[in-house]
């Protein structure tokens, strides 16, 4: 009797655990005032409470697709202002920006600034601003860092115009392309650096398109896009032969004076493996 009584309380303290959990998660996405505003909406769209966590933690992107989908929570902004978004993780504050920076450049958002950035034991913050009149689509973003082994785990907004993010970077890695014997690589006609996964391979050539003016920069980082080695050549060069630090996952080629020096791309290929 004592057992039922004891696994009985067990389980009840686990649903309040959940359920606790799960209106926390809610009440900081939607703010207090927006959270007792919809109390009755909430409670049947969020009934089958289980069906919003992942494990023991709640699923905030299914939290906030659910409540995207029922028009709970609003992105849009009365009039055009200054949206700040706050961003915060455990991982390498280089890492975190590169990686947010792709992010929120494959989603449509170029122009914003740095507002500030703080490293506190090992959590490191980055807060971002831009003016606009609708905010950032979390979903949205969660994609493109899914994309990078990143996943958002808590959303909270201190007004429509602030929101806070806190990201997993546990399995984090660039979504570059990635080199290695069997696969060439070709860059297409672009106006930016060329980033490359060389984490398989030991030596590699690079051919410059023959429209191209290249004065080499090349940079190469480990797994935790800390610098290595810079090589810089300050003359016009077609091609280069480049054995790699044993510790190189990725490799950035770039120009010393104009990214418009190389638009017309390169061709890298794998001389050989580690």
């Amino acid at each position: 009797m004592v057992k039922l009584f004891i696994a009985l309380l067990f389980v009840c303290s686990s649903l309040l655990a959940d359920s606790t959990s799960l209106d926390s998660t809610l009440n900081s996405i939607l703010g207090t005032k927006g959270y007792n505003a919809n109390k009755g909406l909430i409670d049947v769209v969020f009934k089958q409470k289980s069906n919003y966590y992942n494990g023991n933690s709640v699923d905030v992107i299914k939290v906030m697709q659910a409540l995207e989908n029922n028009k709970l929570v609003n992105l849009s902004l009365k009039t055009s202002q200054d949206i700040t978004l706050n961003f915060s993780t455990k991982a390498s504050p280089i890492f975190l920006v590169k990686i947010l920076s792709d992010a929120l450049r494959n989603i449509g958002y170029y122009k914003y600034m740095t507002k500030e950035s703080h490293i506190i034991g090992s959590e490191f913050s980055w807060s971002i601003e831009y003016n606009g009149d609708s905010v950032i689509d979390p979903v949205a973003l969660e994609t493109e860092l899914a994309k990078s082994g990143c996943h958002l785990t808590d959303i909270q907004t201190a007004n429509p115009a602030s929101w806070s993010y806190e990201i997993e970077m546990n399995k984090a890695h660039l979504s570059v392309p990635k080199l290695d014997l069997t696969t060439n690589i070709t860059s297409q006609r672009d106006m930016s650096e060329m980033w490359i996964d060389v984490s398989g391979v030991s030596k590699v050539s690079i051919d410059s398109n023959r429209a191209n003016s290249w004065y080499p920069s090349i940079a190469f980082y480990d797994q935790g896009l800390h610098l290595l080695k810079v090589q810089k050549i300050d003359s016009k060069t077609s091609s280069l032969s480049i054995d790699l630090l044993l510790n190189t996952v990725y490799m950035k080629i770039s120009d010393l004076y104009s990214l418009n020096n190389i638009k017309n791309g390169f061709n890298i290929e794998a001389q050989a493996s580690r």
